[in-house]
């Protein structure tokens, strides 16, 4: 989680030349996280989403 902390860091600073946002910036993919667990496992077991190795001609 580190990594991910100092990336937003270097990001802010680089896009905006402040940081003021990191919170939220922090705040916000740790949501996205918690959403997409769920959203991955679902799809990961849904027969209808899994898509054939094969070609179609």
């Amino acid at each position: 989680m580190n990594r991910k902390v100092a990336l937003s860091f270097v990001f802010l600073w680089l896009a905006f030349g402040s940081v003021q946002f990191v919170e939220g910036q922090i705040l916000g993919k740790v949501w996205m996280a918690l959403l997409a667990i769920p959203l991955i496992r679902f799809a990961r077991k849904s027969p209808l989403l899994i898509q054939s190795g094969g070609s179609s001609q």
